[in-house]
């Protein structure tokens, strides 16, 4: 569902090449600046065709380095096309920071996984190593070998290694073995080894934040996304997160994986789930079914505790985003308010494109997909899907944003507005303690427009009422949603889509429901290979505009980022497509942006 693609190997050449001839030119001197270690991981990968484990190892590091609670970042990787979003995204930050003078980078001057365990480690944060042994059980151990060691790792300040990397690189061999997993007795046992795990690190795990790897057959060798989520290991190791590897199978799921399950039994309500796995819907379904109650109980979600997914694979560099503060301030800056105050036309129909899904950090890192960066933004009006939870947990990141928005920039809340969840498979009880969040956060950091991903009801019966209920309780902490909009999203089980003959409804108090219609939701892919794609898009959206009576008509697009680093047709490029888009739209539609289309869709209503 998710469109991405992660890029072999030898394609991570030619954007390493870029990082090392930058080198430290250009860097602003400053005193107060951070300083920060640069270590060009893409170039070592290429050097030394570090595999998949070395890679995780030096995640792993980096995770351990970023030691959480330290007052500013140790090292950031070049991660290039593990974040396949945008490769290039680290480059570009390394040059934000180094021009605005708020940090001072040093470069791992060794760009080997020997240079970076040296070299980049000037605090002393690496205390040995943890040997585990994937070659058990015919192979079948590295599924659970290889997360109980990462757990291992962060609780004690370990590098996870096998034998043969330790033979491979001398300085590895040089770390003294504090713990060899390969050795137990449940070694080989995947049932003894989870329950070795649950029993002796769980309760020195994080009851905040959870983290599945995604790393198990077949998917390792089918979906680039298993591989890619290794890249936001160093979070989870950072937070000393319980390393999960588990499967979510079922779309609909008829329980919960009981490992999945027994893992997160104590989570505190609102925890956060980074990582990936094989079913994205069951994944969110599962991480909102388990934790423990308000009260403590444990393994009582549904008496108001559950979690929420935050999508993280090809995410690099989290641990130093956590870290980076924000010069003069101890929070970010509340994202903007866009609105020309033009005035409700009723003879028009209003449109607006929402660029991504707003859950997943992964994209703010790419800043968009390198869409934000582009020089036409502000250009056109374009709505920017964020989720505010990130504005408490990565507080530099999205302030980058709140403090560069201008003209044209309007912003909407990612599914479920403050971490991806599904409304209508929560109690009601859950609805009030995630909303309760979301109100506080939309507050303290916007935007008050929520993608619900789906119209979040069990049946066209109870949608307005579950949103309506979510808006009281938002409002009582906080902000209630200005508008809701949902998409066509009829293949996720957990969540009931009923909006394609009713494209505008309206809450009780007014609140707009905006829904898109499916031909116009995830472009480009879904206009299909076309020799003109504006000219597909503008005549989906004309063609539902033409449905228009007597009332205004507000109409949502949905996606347009470049999520895969393959190469793509000039004319499906964001700024190109939606720009001819609107360019051939009929003349009786207006392009605006989130905040626009709540206060003109509530005009609008018809009472």
């Amino acid at each position: 569902f998710r469109n991405c693609k992660m890029w072999g190997v030898r394609q991570f050449l030619v954007l390493g090449a870029m990082a090392r001839a930058s080198g430290s030119d250009n860097l602003v001197e400053t005193s107060s600046a951070a300083q920060v270690l640069f270590f060009d991981l893409d170039a070592a990968v290429a050097t030394e065709s570090l595999d998949y484990h070395e890679q995780l190892l030096a995640f792993v590091f980096e995770g351990l380095v970023n030691k959480a609670g330290a007052q500013s970042p140790t090292i950031q990787f070049n991660a290039a096309f593990m974040n396949f979003d945008w490769p290039g995204s680290d480059l570009h930050w390394r040059e934000y920071f180094s021009t605005t003078g708020r940090v001072q980078y040093h470069n791992v001057t060794d760009a080997t996984l020997c240079g970076l365990v040296t070299g980049g480690d000037p605090n002393k944060q690496i205390s040995g190593a943890v040997v585990y042994n994937p070659l058990l059980a015919g192979g079948d151990a590295e599924t659970w070998a290889l997360p109980i060691a990462v757990t291992l790792a962060a609780q004690q300040s370990l590098l996870p290694m096998t034998a043969a990397m330790r033979l491979r690189h001398p300085c590895l061999a040089a770390l003294p073995v504090i713990k060899d997993l390969g050795v137990e007795p449940w070694a080989a046992n995947e049932t003894a080894a989870w329950e070795w795990a649950f029993e002796t690190l769980l309760p020195g795990a994080s009851t905040t934040v959870a983290y599945n790897l995604y790393h198990y057959e077949p998917q390792i060798h089918t979906d680039p996304q298993s591989n890619a989520t290794l890249a936001n290991v160093d979070y989870a190791v950072q937070q000393k997160a319980f390393i999960m590897n588990f499967r979510t199978t079922g779309n609909p799921a008829s329980q919960v994986n009981p490992l999945f399950s027994q893992a997160l039994t104590g989570m505190e309500p609102l925890f956060s789930v980074f990582g990936w796995t094989d079913d994205e819907f069951g994944f969110v379904w599962m991480a909102t079914s388990s934790g423990a109650a308000p009260d403590g109980t444990r393994n009582a979600s549904a008496r108001g505790g559950g979690g929420a997914v935050f999508c993280s694979f090809a995410t690099p560099n989290l641990s130093f985003w956590k870290l980076l503060t924000i010069p003069g301030r101890s929070t970010a800056r509340a994202l903007p308010v866009f609105d020309r105050g033009m005035k409700l036309d009723r003879t028009k129909s209003y449109v607006l494109i929402e660029t991504n899904e707003g859950d997943t950090p992964r994209i703010v890192v790419s800043a968009f997909s390198k869409s934000w960066t582009d020089p036409r933004r502000g250009s056109l009006p374009v709505s920017w899907a964020i989720d505010p939870a990130l504005g408490e947990q990565f507080p530099a990141l999205f302030d980058y944003f709140a403090s560069t928005a201008g003209v044209n920039d309007s912003f909407i809340s990612g599914p479920g507005g403050c971490g991806y969840v599904y409304y209508g498979r929560m109690t009601d009880l859950q609805i009030q303690t995630f909303a309760t969040r979301c109100g506080r956060l939309m507050k303290d950091y916007g935007p008050a427009v929520i993608d619900t991903y789906g119209q979040t009801g069990s049946s066209q019966l109870n949608t307005r009422s579950v949103l309506a209920n979510f808006s009281l309780y938002a409002a009582e902490s906080g902000t209630a949603p200005e508008m809701y909009i949902s998409q066509p999203t009829g293949v996720i089980k957990y969540a009931y889509y009923d909006c394609q003959d009713t494209l505008n409804q309206y809450l009780p108090d007014g609140t707009p429901i905006v829904c898109t219609k499916s031909g116009i939701f995830y472009i480009p892919g879904a206009l299909g290979h076309t020799p003109c794609p504006s000219c597909t898009l503008s005549d989906r959206i004309n063609a539902v505009a033409a449905t228009r009576t007597t009332h205004p008509l507000f109409i949502t697009v949905y996606g347009g980022l470049k999520w895969t680093a393959d190469t793509a047709d000039p004319a499906t490029e964001f700024w190109t497509l939606w720009g001819a888009t609107i360019d051939k739209l009929d003349t009786d539609i207006i392009a605006v942006g989130a905040q626009e289309m709540a206060r003109l869709a509530k005009e609008a209503r018809v009472l």
